[in-house]
């Protein structure tokens, strides 16, 4: 199933309405236009999850822009402070410990 119309912010949207206690969610975007600014503009759907712990965003292209991971991860927990472990395209796993995010890869 495609949903190259809807934008990143509808598509959380949509499935947010449907599926509000969700746990973990996998986006994978094969198509659409991905950027930096699009990933700190869907946070703010992300408050409508009420029990989202796990996210993981995957790109499909190979040299994804690496941008302020930290800054994403920090603006997401924000609107949705279930959230314990962020996966940015960039590939590097991000984990909340007691309201501050931490790179698992990074030292």
């Amino acid at each position: 199933m495609a949903f190259d119309d809807f934008t990143p912010e509808r598509l959380l949207s949509e499935v947010a309405s449907r599926l509000p206690g969700l746990e973990a969610l996998h986006v994978v975007i094969l198509l659409a236009p991905y950027s930096v600014q699009t990933l700190l503009r869907s946070g703010s759907v992300l408050s409508k999850f009420s029990g989202l712990r796990y996210i993981t965003v995957i790109v499909s292209e190979s040299d994804a822009p690496i941008g302020d991971d930290h800054g994403i991860a920090s603006a997401w927990h924000k609107f949705c402070p279930t959230l314990k472990t962020i996966v940015l395209p960039g590939g590097q796993l991000w984990i909340e410990r007691e309201g501050q995010w931490f790179c698992s890869a990074c030292t």
